[in-house]
């Protein structure tokens, strides 16, 4: 006798139709492919949000910190510049106290080529007062009309404190070149020959090598800053420069 839960597929007994596992395989033979479950997409969603809401409150803070940081910095620049110039406003006033003024301006000749020095001594200045090369760098002096702080300070103790000038553009300082002399060739082979030039108008007591090697000059079509090296013969002092020349590299 045939059993009426016998599939006639391969003689095979399926099970009740009220038992779990053929509720489970009805399901499937029905439905084909099996359907997300509503309630495990809400779940998903749920567990997302917390993730969102974590990242906008993080960029926020971030922001709040930023904001707070560059505040602070602003703060402490603001009450740095604000203590620097009340302590030069502090120290003006002891200057203008103690009525300093430029004494014995003299020149100290020729340095560079239309450069020339001035010194002049700081009288007035406190014994024990505190900044005196501040105090000197901070005293302008007029020369050739305009008005000038000192290049540096030296302060000799009891022999006073001297303040330093440059200034460019001095035609007293103006030295030049003349009586061009071509020479030999730097040695056979180098290609080079060797040429030199008088330097006039150097004034007593100036640095002859200094004015020498920043005193420009033209030879050959060709200016040139300075000599390539310079020398000194019989008082007399001389500027040289080893120029390019075709002849020199024959050997």
């Amino acid at each position: 006798m045939t059993s009426p839960f016998t599939s006639h597929d391969n003689g095979r007994t399926a099970p009740p139709p009220y038992s779990q596992h053929a509720m489970s395989s009805n399901r499937h033979w029905h439905s084909g492919t099996r359907e997300a479950s509503p309630l495990v997409h809400s779940e998903s969603l749920d567990k997302r949000r917390p993730s969102a809401i974590s990242c906008v409150v993080t960029i926020i803070t971030f922001i709040i910190t930023i904001s707070l940081f560059a505040s602070f910095i602003t703060g402490s620049a603001t009450r740095h510049d604000s203590c620097v110039d009340e302590h030069k406003d502090e120290h003006k006033d002891e200057r203008l106290k103690m009525n300093l003024f430029w004494d014995g301006f003299s020149t100290e000749g020729c340095v560079r080529y239309q450069r020339r020095q001035y010194r002049a001594r700081l009288m007035n200045m406190r014994a024990g007062y505190e900044y005196p090369i501040e105090a000197c760098m901070k005293m302008p002096i007029p020369i050739d009309g305009v008005e000038r702080f000192p290049l540096r300070c030296v302060d000799k103790g009891i022999g006073g404190l001297y303040g330093i000038w440059e200034v460019d553009g001095e035609g007293y300082c103006a030295t030049f070149f003349e009586e061009f002399q071509p020479m030999e060739c730097t040695a056979w082979g180098s290609g080079l020959k060797r040429y030199r030039m008088y330097m006039a108008r150097l004034n007593r007591g100036d640095d002859w090598r200094d004015m020498c090697s920043s005193t420009p000059a033209r030879l050959l079509n060709v200016t040139f800053d300075g000599p390539t090296y310079c020398d000194q013969q019989n008082g007399r002092t001389y500027g040289y420069w080893e120029i390019p020349d075709s002849d020199c590299e024959k050997y």
